[in-house]
């Protein structure tokens, strides 16, 4: 190998790494929502709703993974747009219809509380208190991400699957 070829060689092996180091990447986006996802009010959430579930001698309510990442999905954008919104509803429950089999489909929204404090509201709306106390209601999805100030933006999408 003469000396111009070999740096021809270093020449584009040095170009591909600052292709390669400067190019676009989703995941450093999707890392800004993986580090601002709590997975652990989450789970107190779901465990808040299936103790007052068993509490009316109901089933538990299953984490669904298609709700899951529908709900942190939304919950990121509320916590992007620093406010509540039902924007993308429709969308959300036409890919549980088509994917999980749902039926009646729920969406909660609400950003601020803690794990208690949102589970109580909930509890006190009468509309959201009969959703989560029905029977046929059994698959949720859960997620609480935070704003840049560490605001919790809370999405949970609650559905029953067609029998």
């Amino acid at each position: 190998m003469n000396l111009n070829t070999t740096f021809r060689l270093g020449y584009l092996f040095l170009v591909s790494i600052l292709f390669i180091s400067c190019s676009s990447d989703d995941s450093a986006s999707n890392g800004d929502i993986d580090s601002n996802l709590d997975t652990s009010v989450a789970t107190e959430i779901l465990t808040l709703i299936n103790n007052h579930r068993r509490s009316l001698s109901l089933n538990d309510m299953v984490a669904n993974t298609t709700a899951k990442n529908l709900a942190t999905n939304h919950a990121s954008f509320m916590a992007e747009e620093q406010k509540i919104s039902v924007d993308g509803n429709a969308d959300r429950k036409a890919q549980l219809q088509e994917q999980e089999n749902a039926t009646i489909v729920r969406e909660f929204h609400s950003k601020s509380f803690d794990a208690a404090g949102l589970v109580e509201r909930w509890l006190a709306s009468t509309t959201n208190k009969e959703t989560l106390e029905s029977e046929n209601i059994t698959n949720i999805g859960i997620a609480a991400v935070k704003d840049q100030r560490g605001v919790p933006y809370y999405t949970a999408i609650i559905f029953a699957i067609r029998n």
